[in-house]
């Protein structure tokens, strides 16, 4: 027979067991919630590696170039056969092309410089002197004709000469001049060319400034009206890393950075930065970095490619 007494430990020892079986499938249950929350925000987060590069501060906008040129004028009209390719130099008084007709005749080449066959009507037009004693608005927008032909009518033109010893100059379209003063020094890239140039005339209307460069541009000829860059402010080389990885911890700025799979906060010192891009100071080349920061990251176990 059974006695009360040992009924009663029997009950507290089942009692013990359960209370200790439900405290086990707690602990148990919340590792696993927090493990698998872990697996969560880790695959939800996205990386991007620390990179040497330049930030560079650019913005495109248009010009219209101006070189001196001299019109080739021939005295008779009939076929031109020139003596050289386009861009190729002649001297002061060289033959430059023959007019086969009846009565043919050399044409030379009035100064030294170089020769173009394509004429666009801005020849006589576009000066040095009109950008800047000119009404702009209205000098821009007379609309010139690009022609080249292999025949010219008595008194036309059969080409042009541009003097390449003389820098050439461009009105340059700008959305403000709130940066711009005359005998400022300002950095244009002309066809993937960095070329530097001054500032010599503020214009109201339209917009932009008349600039001088410091030597004949190639390309001003050929593209008298094209789309160039101007470097607003000198670039700065670092480690470059997306904007979207700054992470602001008070009033730090920092990236949260994977090392040995493992995410740690890591303070970094910015060197400049534009809308997509920061470059920084502090980070290795090559370290992972998340993209998309958020609060209780830190000390997070993740693979190292996402």
């Amino acid at each position: 027979m059974v006695k009360w007494g040992d009924n009663m430990r029997g009950n507290k020892w089942q009692y013990r067991v359960l209370l200790w079986s439900l405290a086990i499938v707690a602990v148990l249950g919340g590792l696993g919630f927090w493990f698998s929350h872990d697996i969560i925000i880790s695959r939800q987060l996205t990386i991007a590696y620390a990179q040497s590069g330049i930030i560079k501060h650019e913005v495109r906008v248009k010009a219209t170039f101006v070189n001196q040129e001299f019109l080739i004028y021939s005295a008779t009209g009939g076929k031109v056969q020139f003596l050289g390719a386009d861009g190729q130099r002649f001297r002061r008084g060289e033959i430059v092309a023959n007019i086969q007709s009846d009565n043919p005749i050399a044409l030379t080449a009035p100064i030294g410089g170089l020769l173009f066959r394509q004429v666009d009507g801005y020849e006589t037009l576009l000066t040095a002197e009109s950008l800047r004693s000119s009404d702009l608005a209205e000098l821009l927008a007379v609309k010139g004709t690009a022609q080249e032909t292999d025949s010219v009518q008595a008194g036309g033109a059969a080409g042009k000469i541009v003097n390449n010893l003389v820098p050439t100059e461009a009105f340059v379209e700008m959305t403000s001049l709130d940066e711009m003063a005359v005998d400022k020094k300002i950095s244009l890239a002309v066809a993937d060319q960095v070329q530097q140039a001054i500032v010599v005339l503020l214009s109201e209307s339209p917009l932009g400034v008349v600039v001088q460069f410091s030597q004949f541009v190639d390309s001003s000829v050929e593209k008298r009206h094209q789309e160039i860059i101007w470097n607003y402010r000198p670039p700065v080389s670092g480690i470059i890393i997306p904007q979207s990885s700054l992470w602001l911890q008070g009033e730090e700025r920092g990236v949260y950075v994977i090392t040995e799979g493992v995410v740690r906060y890591h303070k970094v010192n910015i060197l400049d930065e534009n809308e997509t891009q920061v470059c920084v100071e502090g980070l290795p080349s090559g370290i992972p970095v998340i993209t998309n920061p958020r609060k209780g990251i830190e000390g997070l176990a993740v693979a190292k490619k996402q």
